[in-house]
C-alpha cells in the first residue's frame, strides 16, 4: 500500500511481514519521489504502521511495536528538514529506528 504526501513529493509504502501465524506487521518506508532517496526505513524492526496523516509540512505516523499492539507511539516527520520529533524532542530522520527503539528502553 502507498500513500502520497505533499503533492506527491513523498511516498509512504508499507511492507507487510508475517511475524507468526496470521500476526502481521506493516512496516513504514518513506521515499522522496524526486530523488528516490529512502528517508525512513523501519522494515528491519518490529514497528507496525497504524495511521498516517499530513500535518502542514509534517507527516504524522502512528506506530505500534510488535508484539505489544496496545501501546501506540507518534512520530512526527519533517522530511523537508530531515528531522523527526518524538516526545517533543527533535532528532535527525536518519536516526528514527534508533530513537524509536530507545523510547522503549
Amino acid at each position: 500500500m502507498s500513500t502520497l504526501f505533499h503533492n506527491g513529493r513523498y511516498r509512504l509504502d508499507t511492507v507487510p511481514r508475517e511475524m507468526r501465524m496470521s500476526h502481521w506487521v506493516h512496516a513504514p518506508l518513506l521515499i522522496d519521489t524526486e530523488t528516490a532517496e529512502v528517508l525512513l526505513d523501519l522494515r528491519d524492526g518490529l514497528w507496525d504502521l497504524r495511521g498516517e496523516k499530513e500535518e502542514g509540512r509534517a507527516i504524522l505516523l502512528t506506530l505500534a511495536r510488535y508484539p505489544d499492539g496496545n501501546k501506540e507511539y507518534e512520530l512526527l516527520l519533517h522530511p523537508h528538514a530531515g528531522t523527526i520529533a518524538v516526545g517533543g524532542c527533535e532528532y535527525p530522520l536518519a536516526r528514527a529506528a534508533e530513537i524509536l527503539n530507545a523510547a522503549l528502553s
